[in-house]
């Protein structure tokens, strides 16, 4: 009795920390962002001290880092999307911010300001932010990052993460998978959150542990936004020589907010096109029926400290399964298939 209630305590621990610190998780790959940029004064002189904070709207999380002595800063470790706040603040200088700032998964956005010396507002600034400069000057290598809001927003029938690379103009979905500049499925790699997700055994088309059977590594309603890159020149990714498809999933923020989707296809939904070169349609698909229902919630537990998010999904299919019998080659002969039909209706009904 002692053990078992030893044992409920630790798994509520261990839930309470999944639910409270979210973001102490260490993974290996990319699942963050950045910020770096140069602090000058009017001149052009670089200026060291200056503290720049940034604070996530959506969370109410700050980050803060101060420039070094030729003014540059680097900020890493950011939750991909926004909208962030960034803020400049030092003595003798006047403050500047950046309101509406998104960040996308693996990049390091350029954010330099030229501060003057007044500690006054200055009015009549205007700024002007890329909101997807994910190829850039500070970037190479081919790719492109699918957001929360075309995942939401594009149709999909597999209702797979996976089955958005094809927006990608390097991704051909044409033969066997996912192909990447015209590598085979099997080189690619798959993370979520940094973890893993490939098909070790290479069977599946899409990639993912138990793709054969239709199953999915994790809902869509939980993706927050995925990247997909081909030969990146950063150290942190690698592992691949198709594409590397890097997704990260979403969390609480200080508003509520829920999300509920269902999806359902039968054989009354799927047409029946002409067969070319002929003047008859092509054979009425077998009876078959798909259903899917997800939800998602999150919201703030402690309003700038703790949040929560969950989400889920159940998926039903049934389809018939098809095999040739009697053909040449074949293992299962008509009289076998004859005889288990006879046993499964004598023995079962």
């Amino acid at each position: 009795m002692k053990s078992t209630s030893w044992l409920l305590r630790a798994l509520l621990s261990l839930l309470v920390l999944g639910f409270v610190a979210p973001d102490v998780a260490v993974a290996q790959g990319v699942t963050t962002s950045a910020i770096t940029g140069r602090v000058t004064g009017e001149l052009g002189q670089p200026i060291s001290g200056i503290q720049i904070v940034v604070t996530n709207v959506a969370t109410g999380r700050t980050a803060g880092i101060i420039t070094r002595a030729d003014g540059r800063y680097l900020l890493p470790g950011l939750q991909p999307g926004g909208p962030y706040r960034i803020e400049t603040r030092g003595i003798g200088y006047a403050a500047q911010v950046r309101d509406n700032v998104q960040l996308a998964l693996g990049q390091t956005a350029d954010f330099s300001f030229s501060l003057a010396q007044q500690a006054i507002a200055i009015e009549g600034l205007d700024v002007t932010a890329d909101r997807s400069s994910v190829i850039s000057a500070g970037r190479t290598g081919a790719g492109a990052v699918v957001g929360q809001e075309t995942i939401e927003r594009s149709p999909t029938i597999t209702r797979d993460f996976t089955d958005f690379t094809r927006l990608v103009p390097q991704i051909s979905t044409g033969g066997a998978g996912t192909q990447a500049a015209g590598r085979n499925n099997r080189f690619n790699n798959i993370q979520i959150d940094g973890a893993v997700n490939n098909d070790l055994f290479g069977l599946a088309a899409s990639g993912t542990p138990g793709g054969q059977a239709g199953a999915r590594p994790i809902t869509l309603e939980a993706i927050q936004e995925f990247q997909v890159v081909l030969a990146p020149m950063d150290v942190r990714q690698g592992g691949f020589t198709g594409a590397g498809i890097n997704a990260v999933t979403r969390s609480g923020t200080n508003n509520f907010r829920g999300t509920i989707a269902y999806f359902g296809r039968n054989q009354d939904l799927v047409g029946r096109y002409n067969v070319p070169g002929a003047d008859t349609a092509a054979a009425q698909v077998s009876d078959f029926s798909q259903s899917d229902l997800a939800f998602s919630a999150g919201g703030p537990i402690i309003r700038d400290r703790a949040h929560f998010f969950v989400a889920g999904e159940l998926s039903r299919r049934s389809a018939p399964q098809g095999f040739v019998i009697g053909g040449p080659g074949v293992v299962v002969t008509a009289p076998d298939a004859q005889r288990v039909q006879d046993i499964l209706r004598t023995q079962y009904g």
